[in-house]
């Protein structure tokens, strides 16, 4: 049986598209393409952040679950960043939520860079399309790394003198 995509309110449309429309627009600091590695932390929180305030859509950028592909006639419409013109080619709302999530990583990310280059093919920003991670999971398997503080010397230093603390037993006590 296929799966029906479910319908909008004709009420709550206007409201759902305007949601949709104000995340596709949102931005973020681009990632640093010379460091990225060293950048995904911030770049990411600050994606987080951004949508923080909706919920379904802070809960769809790390969706890993599967989406729907997208038919290939529409496929060429999706590609176009224009969210009244993905309206028309009815995609579901999870897969709206998704290119509106897409469009605010490719806001995010710098013009011909290695980043947008790495997730040209991937149409959705989260979940999986016939088994293949899309865009946020995709830059995260390729740019996170463990995140390491500020001033690792710092730290290090006082692990240093704790470990070189001479510990006196209990029979050298006076």
């Amino acid at each position: 049986m296929a799966a029906v995509a479910a319908a909008v309110d004709p009420a709550l449309e206007a409201a759902f598209q305007a949601s949709c429309e104000a995340v596709a627009a949102l931005s973020v600091a681009p990632l640093d393409e010379k460091h990225p590695e060293q950048d995904w932390h911030r770049w990411a929180r600050a994606l987080r952040d951004i949508v923080a305030t909706k919920p379904i859509f802070s809960l769809e950028l790390v969706f890993g679950g599967a989406i729907a592909a997208v038919t290939p006639a529409t496929a060429l419409t999706l590609a176009s960043n224009d969210l009244s013109a993905v309206a028309t080619a009815a995609p579901g709302l999870q897969q709206r939520r998704q290119l509106a999530l897409r469009a605010l990583i490719n806001n995010s990310l710098t013009e011909g860079g290695d980043a947008r280059d790495l997730i040209k093919a991937c149409c959705y920003a989260g979940g999986l399309v016939a088994g293949v991670a899309q865009a946020y999971e995709t830059l995260r398997t390729r740019y996170e790394t463990t995140e390491t503080p500020d001033d690792p010397s710092s730290s290090c230093a006082s692990c240093w003198r704790r470990a070189r603390r001479p510990t006196r037993r209990r029979w050298q006590r006076r």
